[in-house]
């Protein structure tokens, strides 16, 4: 990760890849899911959006296996575990078919992440998805939609009083509005952004 942020990417995906070897040689699945994860986000970012996708469905395809496990040992916690797991996957999925600007695709797995994080009664996922969903909206032009899953987002992040993540939703309604010229509802919500964040 630290050599990933410095811009050391080959750096970063040796130390993935052997991070990834010895949690395979240890059968530790829940480490393996992660360093799929983060190699799949280091595809991502790279533009390499075919790599990417083979991570994340292979981080799936592991976390989807946690929670059948979880299920027949009845063990709760792992269970709420291998779901956030499982939405977090979705959600890395979708994005990376946003970027791709397959937006059917990245609704499809916004949407499957959304009812993964009611089932598990994960608010924080429940707000982010319904920001993703926004986002998505958003670049279809579909404005009222977006605006909608948005300020749905934005009810949510009240409700757990996080001031940045409240701000980044005031923004993104500011800049939904700026995309309408409807620069007053703009300037008010840009400006309850930037009042929460100084």
């Amino acid at each position: 990760v630290v050599n990933f942020q410095q811009g050391n990417f080959p750096k970063a995906l040796d130390y993935y890849l052997k991070a990834l070897k010895t949690y395979e040689e240890l059968n530790d699945k829940n480490g393996m899911a992660n360093v799929l994860v983060n190699i799949g986000i280091f595809y991502k970012d790279q533009g390499d959006y075919t790599k990417a996708l083979d991570y994340h469905f292979k981080a799936l395809k592991i976390d989807k296996y946690l929670l059948e496990q979880a299920r027949q040992s009845g063990n709760s916690d792992k269970i709420l575990q291998a779901k956030h797991g499982i939405a977090a996957d979705l959600s890395n999925i979708g994005l990376t078919y946003y970027e791709q600007s397959d937006y059917p695709k990245s609704l499809d797995c916004y949407f499957k992440a959304w009812k993964i994080d009611e089932e598990a009664g994960n608010k924080n996922g429940i707000a982010i998805r319904l920001g993703n969903i926004g986002l998505v909206y958003e670049a279809q032009k579909d404005y009222p939609k977006a605006l909608d899953y948005y300020s749905k987002a934005l009810k949510l992040r009240q409700e757990s009083g996080d001031k940045n993540l409240i701000a980044i939703t005031f923004s993104n309604i500011g800049s939904l509005y700026i995309l309408q010229n409807k620069y007053s509802a703009a300037y008010n919500y840009l400006y309850k952004a930037l009042s929460l964040d100084g």
